[in-house]
């Protein structure tokens, strides 16, 4: 016999943890790319005194 209760060290995961939505296999990986090797900062042309 098997119950389909949880044991007692499952727990909800919190909101911001929550996954609602579905992403494709390579897609992930692409985003975590971009993350990591974004384009640099540009700061503008410096101010002359």
């Amino acid at each position: 016999m098997t119950d389909d209760k949880p044991g007692p060290a499952f727990h909800e995961k919190k909101d911001k943890n929550k996954k609602d939505f579905n992403i494709g296999g390579g897609e992930k990986i692409r985003m975590n790319k971009a993350k990591k090797y974004k384009k640099a900062i540009k700061r503008g042309p410096k101010k002359k005194k």
